[in-house]
């Protein structure tokens, strides 16, 4: 087994934050990220003749030792196993110098865009860290589907990455036996223990991928947005306001636009929140693209069934923002939850002022 493993950098402090709480709403795992923090690098780890097996992207070192965790799922485990009966091939496109990076795992993750962005986009940024003083071309593994295929395209040319520099195994076949001359794999984010909270981001890291994606998106946007942004979740399962259409009214009084991000490309998403000076959102995805605002107000509605989760919040502080937060009593088992039109006036007084 031919692995070589490296830090990359050096440790790196987060500074202490607060968030806006005018209501005295429980923290949650807000709490865990108030402190400053030293967080240490994150590990580059480069393998010969590493294996991919079956569609759900189950990567092995040239043994057959388990990289993932993953293989206890009997499906998983069934897929890998069938796959090992294949022969083994090679990606014709890959060059001797050329270093692959996986942005896949077998949870599939790299489906959900908010886990795409904060967590797969990152592994860029370590891979060209690492290599930014050596020889090897880095170019991108992934494995997506129809729905994700656009959208992580889309993502990958904002950061540089065109189709030639980018891999797509494909995720139609079950049983799949893959062999790479050198792949790269980067350590999960969640990694942290002790001290540092499980979740905690880099801010370095993710300002870069803000600002490329920003200063791409920029020079190619074809419409303007309003300042204040509120994000509908109308579209989605879970989490939805109940009385949306009684508050809808007020916002718009006061100048937002309402957008229903499902139905928007990414390079808009971007746009839209690249403008915003004040988001308000329940709990979701969307509030991923908080990544490509500046300065922003951000006002986040939590249901309390679903919990109360810090993502946003750190990426609210690291864009320089200020983060704002109130905390629903879920109304059903979705986690719906209702706004009083008497509380939206009161904070949009406090984000307007």
């Amino acid at each position: 087994m031919d692995v070589n493993s490296f830090e990359v950098g050096n440790s790196e402090i987060k500074k202490s934050w607060r968030p806006y709480n005018p209501y005295r709403c429980q923290l949650g795992r807000i709490a865990l990220h108030l402190p400053e923090i030293i967080i240490p690098p994150l590990r580059v780890t480069i393998l010969a003749q590493a294996r991919i097996l079956s569609r759900y992207g189950q990567l092995y070192t040239s043994d057959l030792q388990p990289l993932d965790a993953d293989t206890r799922e009997q499906h998983v485990f069934n897929a890998c196993a069938g796959s090992l009966l294949l022969p083994l091939t090679r990606i014709q496109s890959e060059a001797q110098d050329d270093i692959l990076l996986a942005l896949f795992d077998s949870r599939q993750w790299h489906l959900n865009y908010f886990h795409w962005i904060c967590d797969y986009l990152p592994k860029i940024i370590w891979a060209e860290r690492f290599l930014e003083s050596q020889k090897h071309r880095l170019r991108l593994l992934i494995y997506t589907n129809q729905k994700a295929k656009t959208p992580h395209l889309q993502t990958l040319k904002t950061l540089g990455y065109e189709k030639t520099n980018v891999i797509e195994l494909n995720p139609d076949n079950i049983y799949s036996n893959v062999t790479l001359r050198n792949m790269m794999r980067v350590e999960s984010r969640y990694r942290n223990g002790g001290d540092i909270p499980i979740d905690q981001m880099h801010p370095s890291v993710y300002e870069e991928i803000g600002n490329r994606i920003k200063i791409f998106v920029a020079s190619a946007s074809r419409r303007s947005y309003a300042a204040n942004l509120y994000i509908s979740r109308g579209r989605a399962g879970t989490r939805r306001i109940i009385n949306e259409r009684e508050i809808l009214p007020i916002l718009i009084e006061h100048g937002f636009e309402i957008l229903e991000l499902e139905t928007m490309e990414f390079n808009d998403q971007v746009a839209a929140f690249s403008e915003a000076r004040v988001v308000i959102a329940p709990h979701g995805a969307g509030l991923t693209n908080v990544l490509f605002s500046r300065n922003a107000k951000v006002l986040e509605l939590f249901s309390l069934g679903h919990g109360i989760r810090p993502e946003f919040f750190q990426l609210t502080m690291i864009r320089k923002g200020e983060y704002y937060f109130h905390t629903f009593e879920s109304e059903n088992k979705n986690d719906d939850f209702i706004f009083s039109k008497e509380l939206v006036v009161q904070y949009l007084t406090l984000l307007l002022s």
